[in-house]
Parts: C-alpha cells; sequence; structure tokens
C-alpha cells in the first residue's frame, strides 16, 4: 500500500480506528462529573444522619409557623368580629329636648326628651336626669336638689341596642322680659360588658316674650335729704290666670330709714299677696325717710315672686332711683376741728351750725334747734351763745326773737351758730350691753311761713351727727417683792452682791368700747435678768432676748374689763445683783412699759405709757428701799 493510501485512510476515513478515539474534552468533562459524583456521594455515605435532622427541623419549623400564622389570623378575625359586634361609640346615643321656645313668665310648658341607643350594645343603669333653672316651679314634686341646681331624676334601667323612648316633664317658667330660661338634661349609662360610665348631655332655653305679673315704684324724681317720704309699689296681673301665695321681697338704699307701709309686712320681712286675680292691681305705700349726699342717686328695687323649699323665686322686678337734693332751708353741723370723729371722756366738744337759704325767695322766721342725745353729755355744761338750752327737750334752740337775722332769711343768706358741751367723766355701765357710746345730736331748720312761690315744698332742713366715744383704757404696772403669786427670793431692800428676785404685774382696765390688737411690751436694764417665771397659766408673754424687752401679746380686750368683767393682768419675774457702785440708790427694775391696741368702735388707735419701776416698791413698800 502506497503512502498516499495510509494518510487517505488516516484523515479521511470515517469509519476509521481513528474517528473512534475518545475526544479529549469529553473525556476532561467526564471525568470531573465523575468526580463531584463520587464526593458526593461519599458525602452522603459519610453524614447521612446529620441531613436526615436538617430535613425534618425544617419541616417541624414550617409546621409550626403554618400553625401560628393560623390562629393569627383566627385571632384577628376574632377581634375585628368582636368589635364589630360590641363597638361603642357616644356620639350615636342620641338625646334631645323639645319644648316651646317662646314663652309667657310663668306659663307652665311641657318638655319632652327623646333618646334613642344606636350602638350595638346594651346600656346597663341608665339614668335621665332633668334640671331646671332657679327661676322656675317644677310639677314634679320629687324633685332633688343636685350640685348643679334643683332636678328631676328618672331610672330608665337597661336600653337595648336600636331600643329609643321618651320623658316628660313640665314646669312653670319666670323672668323678666327678653331674658333666657336654660334647661338640660343628662342621660348617664354603662356600656354592657364595660365597666366605665358615660353621659351624653343635652341644652334647651326659652326665651321670655313677655310678662303678666308687673312691678313699678311710685317715687319721686328728687328727695330732700332726711326728709320724710312717701311713695307706692303697685303691682299688676295683666293675664287672665290667676296666682296666688305671692311675696314680694323690697331692697332700699343705703341711707333709706323705714318708717311703716300699708300693709304691714310680715316678720320675715315679706309682704304677704294671698291671691292676684286676673286683670287685677294692687299696691304697697311705704313711708320713711331718706339721707345722703346732694347729687346722690339713690336705687330703690323689688322682687314679686313664690317661695318653695326655702328658695324664693322670681316671677317679676322692679328698679327705679331718686336724687337726692338739699331743701329750701339748708343745714348741716360739725365739730370746730372739723375732722373728729370720736372724743375722750372728760373732753369738751365745740360745734358749729352753719344754715343756708337755697332759693332766690327771701323765707321769714325761722327757727334752728339742735337736740342732744347720748348718757354720755353732761347737760348742765351746754352753753351756746344767742341762743338757749331747754332742759326739758335736751335741745340748742335759736329763733327769730333773740335773732334778727331769722326773722327773713333772705335768698341764698347763710350763717352759723355754735355751742359746746362736756363729756362725763364715767359712763353708767350696768351690763354688758352698756357699751359703744355715741353724742348724736339732730338739726332741724324750719319755717312757720310759707312763701307763696314755695307752697306745696317741704322748707324745712334735717341733719343728724354724731360724735363716737372713745373707750378709757386704765393700765398699770406694779412691783412687789412679797407675792402670793410668784414667790421671791433673797434680800429685800435689795443688797450689793445679793441676788434679789421681784415680781412684775401688768394690769388692765376697759370701759366702753371692745380693743383689739393689743401688746404691752417693756425693756429691762441691762443688770437686771428674766427668770422665765409667769402667771397665769397661758397668759402669752414672753422675752425678748435679743432686745432684753418683755412682751404681752393680749389680743382682744372687751369692755367692761374692770367693772363687770375682772381686771386682766399678767405678771413675770425678774431677778436682780446690785452692784456696789449702786449702793444708796434707788436702781430702776423695769424701763417704762407702753400698752398699744385699736378701738373697735372708733377706731382710734390707743397708745398708753406707764411709769418706770424702780426697787422703791411703791406697792410694796416694805420690802422696797435704797441699796445698801
Amino acid at each position: 500500500m502506497s503512502i498516499e493510501d495510509l494518510q487517505k485512510q488516516l484523515y479521511n476515513k470515517k469509519d476509521s480506528q481513528l474517528a473512534d478515539r475518545p475526544n479529549m474534552e469529553q473525556k476532561i468533562i467526564g471525568s470531573a462529573e465523575d468526580s463531584i459524583a463520587q464526593t458526593a456521594s461519599r458525602q452522603w455515605e459519610e453524614e447521612p444522619e446529620v441531613n436526615l435532622l436538617q430535613v425534618k427541623r425544617k419541616r417541624l419549623i414550617f409546621r409550626i409557623s403554618s400553625v401560628l400564622i393560623a390562629a393569627g389570623l383566627i385571632c384577628l378575625v376574632g377581634w375585628f368580629w368582636w368589635q364589630f359586634s360590641h363597638s361603642f361609640d357616644t356620639s350615636k346615643i342620641s338625646l334631645e329636648i323639645f319644648g316651646q321656645e317662646r314663652i309667657v313668665s310663668g306659663e307652665e310648658i311641657n318638655y319632652v326628651i327623646r333618646y334613642k341607643n344606636n350602638t350595638n350594645v346594651s346600656l346597663k343603669d341608665a339614668v335621665l336626669i332633668f334640671y331646671y333653672p332657679d327661676q322656675s316651679l317644677p310639677s314634679d314634686q320629687n324633685t332633688v336638689e343636685e350640685p348643679e341646681g334643683l332636678a328631676s331624676i328618672k331610672n330608665l334601667g337597661e336600653i337595648k341596642s336600636g331600643e329609643e323612648g321618651q320623658a316628660e316633664f313640665k314646669a312653670k317658667v319666670f323672668g323678666n322680659k327678653d331674658a333666657r330660661q336654660k334647661f338640660w338634661a343628662k342621660l348617664a349609662y354603662r356600656p354592657e360588658s364595660i365597666s366605665s360610665n358615660f353621659k351624653n348631655e343635652a341644652e334647651f332655653s326659652n326665651l321670655i316674650i313677655s310678662v303678666p305679673l308687673v312691678l313699678s315704684f311710685d317715687l319721686p324724681e328728687k328727695i330732700v335729704s332726711g326728709q320724710n317720704i312717701n311713695f307706692a309699689l303697685r303691682y299688676i296681673n295683666s293675664s287672665d290666670a290667676e296666682f296666688s301665695d305671692l311675696k314680694i321681697k323690697m331692697n332700699f338704699p343705703e341711707g333709706f330709714a323705714f318708717a311703716a307701709s300699708f300693709p304691714s309686712a310680715s316678720d320675715d320681712g315679706f309682704w304677704n299677696i294671698s291671691r292676684v286675680a286676673k286683670k287685677q292691681e294692687g299696691k304697697i305705700m311705704i313711708t320713711g325717710s331718706l339721707s345722703g349726699e346732694q347729687g346722690d342717686e339713690k336705687f330703690f328695687k323689688a322682687d314679686l315672686g313664690i317661695e318653695k323649699d326655702n328658695q324664693f323665686i322670681v316671677y317679676a322686678q322692679a328698679n327705679d332711683s331718686s336724687i337726692i337734693t338739699v331743701s329750701p332751708l339748708y343745714v348741716e353741723q360739725e365739730l370746730f376741728d372739723a375732722g373728729q370723729t370720736s372724743a375722750d371722756l372728760g373732753e369738751i366738744l365745740n360745734y358749729r351750725v352753719k344754715y343756708r337759704n337755697t332759693t332766690e325767695i327771701p323765707i321769714g322766721f325761722v327757727s334752728l334747734k339742735v337736740k342732744i342725745e347720748s348718757q354720755a353729755v353732761d347737760f348742765s355744761s351746754i352753753t351756746s351763745q344767742k341762743g338757749f338750752f331747754d332742759s326739758n327737750q335736751n335741745s340748742v334752740i335759736w329763733n327769730s326773737s333773740e335773732n334778727p337775722e331769722l326773722k327773713e332769711l333772705k335768698g341764698k343768706a347763710e350763717g352759723e351758730f355754735s355751742f359746746s358741751l362736756r363729756l362725763k367723766n364715767q359712763l353708767p355701765i350696768s351690763r354688758f350691753s352698756d357699751k359703744n357710746f355715741s353724742v348724736l345730736t339732730s338739726a332741724i331748720l324750719d319755717s312757720s311761713d310759707d312763701p307763696l312761690e314755695l307752697a306745696g315744698t317741704q322748707l324745712r332742713g334735717e341733719n343728724k351727727f354724731a360724735v363716737k366715744i372713745n373707750s378709757r383704757v386704765v393700765f398699770s404696772m406694779k412691783g412687789y417683792y412679797n407675792d402670793s403669786l410668784i414667790k421671791n427670793s433673797g434680800i429685800a431692800p435689795p443688797q450689793a452682791g445679793q441676788r434679789t428676785t421681784y415680781t412684775v404685774y401688768w394690769r388692765l382696765l376697759n370701759i366702753s368700747n371692745d380693743l383689739s390688737q393689743i401688746e404691752v411690751r417693756a425693756s429691762l436694764p441691762s443688770y437686771v435678768q428674766w427668770t422665765g417665771a409667769t402667771a397665769p397659766q397661758g397668759s402669752d408673754i414672753s422675752y425678748d432676748w435679743a432686745n432684753h424687752e418683755v412682751v404681752w401679746r393680749v389680743g382682744k380686750l372687751s369692755s367692761a374689763t374692770g367693772i363687770l368683767l375682772p381686771v386682766k393682768q399678767a405678771a413675770f419675774q425678774i431677778s436682780f445683783i446690785p452692784s456696789s457702785s449702786q449702793i444708796g440708790q434707788y436702781a430702776e427694775l423695769v424701763k417704762p412699759a407702753k400698752f398699744e391696741g385699736e378701738d373697735d368702735f372708733t377706731g382710734k388707735q390707743v397708745s398708753i405709757a406707764s411709769e418706770s419701776l424702780a426697787t422703791n416698791l411703791p406697792d410694796d413698800p416694805e420690802s422696797g428701799g435704797m441699796i445698801r
């Protein structure tokens, strides 16, 4: 065979042995796969138990997770179902009040309260409370006084889901025209399966468009200060209804002195009107006097209503006023010391009485009288220039016979008179009510000749003036060696170098007025010591070590102390060791003591100082003396 044939056979023959040789790549890949398979097989053979445990664990975790997820879904679905079936919202509780909005005062109104449970749960222990305004009269006789006001209470028990109902209440409503009266209701309850309590509220108001009962004053526009006046209070029932058991309460202004009325008021200060028929009217006539400064506006007020359960329910009101003016004849009083408002016992008081014709018209035959009222005045001491004292009337009188200027007091003319009096040194105190004494003087300026131009006008001018009497306080400081209250020791009279103790007494007497804010203080010399012994027990007496001062805080002191009540006193003990330099002298034991307090009646600040206390002991002379 030639070489060419061999080459053909080698490279071209498909079925040649060369074609059957394994490919190198296939051989390599095959070898790798076999190697991996062999490795895995060896691993599986080496760790068969570990792989089986991992598989079982994964399956267990999967199963547990599935159970937990299923349980969570069930709980979530159950919670949503419970919320849906047991949901509660207070806004779904309906509460409304229905009634007549525009009413006539005194009219009885029916109020309807409607409620409905729009929630999915029942309401337990439901209570409906209906509150009335002050100016109303409920028809319900079983009302109770709640903190919010008068109320009717209705127990509803259980209100089921979707259930509704209503309650009715009646009341007469009162008030002034255009006033609003507010009613309100409260529904309190506890939702089923909930421990908390809830409430819903509703309001309703009436507008009063008219008042059938009308009050009005018939007052003068101007009133002369101090003069008697007569006025009326009228009441009218303009409706077709009858009113019974009415009461009228009046509030008079400051300065008004009530004298009488027709009909008379009852003991409780009300005017009782048993019945006012339809279209009927009536009046109350009142007499009194009103005092004040010129130009003052004085307000009168009256309330008409009924009394129920110790409360006054007002149906109607009236308000009116008068202006204080001066009379044609004007008079006023004052002391020469114009700012003085109180005086001491034994003091002389000098009065100035001024008079004036306030008009342009002459007024003739004028007289002036000042009446003096007081148990504190020594009437034998009263003197006056151009006037005389009438002891039968206890009055100082000036007339035209002794004073020509009073025969005709010309227009705008004015003048003054004076008088004086002395207060007693002692007051008549026999019972505890004998206190707070004053001197009251009442001046009256009048004329017996009424000018035609002033016909119908009351000419008389009046003025009252009071001077309060200050209480007399007696304060004393006394010292003793021989004393039964606090036992003393040492040598008396004192001896140099030897210790001696003394008892010091502070005593108070108070005559006619209560006193307060009372303190007594006194300093001790540097050579005198405070021992701490005091009497009686409970006395608020102490020692201020920083200032070497003894302090007695009395506080209050009643009138008649030392007269009807025992003398007020406190005692304390001091110690003294004389120096040789004090031999032959009276040594000061306590410096002057000072009493201070306030008179509750007159407002005067009372201050009294005592003398100092020395070893001469004037109240215990046997033990007192110079230092030896």
